[in-house]
Order: structure tokens, then sequence, then C-alpha cells
């Protein structure tokens, strides 16, 4: 059984990514900014060095299918609007397919949302539909599901190439789906942008 992250843990988990000190600062900027992400980007800079490299190790150990890295990686975005939902590489990283978080970090919001977030040179923003079943709540970040994150991967990725590949190949072995789950996703909506191409994308993949 996981034991429940504390707040010294998703303290030091916070200093373990050089990027949530700029989450910290894109969120104090905005407006709607609440008061436990002032909480939270001053917890980042009181963790030590040594603390913060003993959580990475632990968390790197880990084996993919558990669910302790993501709940600590999701952790780690503590900074950010807790409105926004983790989404492509960043909720491919937190779900432990990549082994690094990308340098800029992507993130939605729902049409009903409309959250005040402006992009930066740290992460994007964007609006989007999705249903109830295509998100997944980690350590109270919102993040989209293996399945739903894959899809979008192959939609909207600009390149679609090793890395990309990669993913949507350990995401699938690791969540037990395949190209008729993905295609489900894609199916929903008719005249659905980017289809066709997701479509052949995934099926290079899963073939």
């Amino acid at each position: 059984m996981i034991k429940p992250l504390t707040a010294a843990i998703a303290c030091v988990l916070l200093a373990s990514f050089p990027l949530a000190d700029a989450f910290a600062q894109d969120t104090a900027d905005d407006a709607a900014a609440s008061d436990e992400t002032a909480t939270a980007a001053a917890a980042v800079g009181g963790a030590t060095a040594a603390a913060t490299a003993a959580a990475a190790d632990d968390a790197d150990d880990a084996p993919v299918d558990e669910l302790e890295r993501p709940l600590h990686r999701a952790a780690s975005l503590a900074g950010a609007n807790p409105r926004l939902i983790a989404e492509q590489r960043t909720a491919a990283w937190i779900w432990g397919a990549l082994a690094e978080p990308p340098a800029r970090h992507e993130f939605c919001s729902t049409l009903t949302e409309r959250v005040a977030h402006p992009t930066s040179r740290w992460l994007t923003v964007r609006e989007v539909v999705l249903d109830v079943d295509d998100i997944a709540t980690l350590a109270d970040r919102q993040v989209t599901t293996p399945l739903r994150t894959c899809a979008d991967l192959a939609r909207f990725s600009t390149t679609f190439g090793e890395q990309e590949r990669s993913i949507v190949h350990t995401l699938a072995s690791a969540h037990g789906f395949g190209m008729p789950e993905l295609r489900s996703v894609l199916d929903r909506r008719r005249n659905l942008p980017h289809k066709a191409l997701a479509a052949d994308r995934l099926g290079t993949c899963l073939s």
C-alpha cells in the first residue's frame, strides 16, 4: 500500500525539479493564483540539496508501472495553477514514459474552466474538450490518462519521432490498451481534427 505523501515529502519533491521555481513565479504573477501556490514556492527554497538528490534517486529507481513515481512527479508540479491539467509530454513524464521532464511543460484546461494563465517560456496552456474519463488525479494534480495522452500526442505533435513512438509503446504496454481503445478515443467526436493523422501515427507504434 502506498503511504500518503506528507507535506515534507511534497516540499522535497518540488525542489527536485528546476522548473518548480518557474511555475511558482508564473502563478504568483497570475491574479487568480491561490495562497497554496505561494506556500509551495516558499517551500522550494527551503529544501536541502542532499534530500533532493535522495528523493530523485528513489523516484528514478521505481518501476514504470508503480503508482508511487507518478504521484511523486505529479506532486512536483504543485506550483502550477491547480485547475490546469497536465497533458502530452508532461503527462507522459508523470506516468513514467519519459525519464526527464520536458523542457517546456504542457498543460491544458477545459473550455468551461477558462483558466487565466498565460503561456510562458516554461509552459504552454491550451483549451481543449475533455471527457470525465480522460482525466486522472494524482497528488491533487489533474493529468490526462495514459490513453488520452497517447491520442493527444499522435494528434498534436509537430513531429512524431522516436520519442513519441516510445511514449505510446511504453504507456500502452504498462496500462494494457492497444489500437482498438485508441481508435475508440479518436471516434468519440465527428470531424475530430487530425484524426486520420493520429490513427496512422498510432498504427506505426502498435501494429
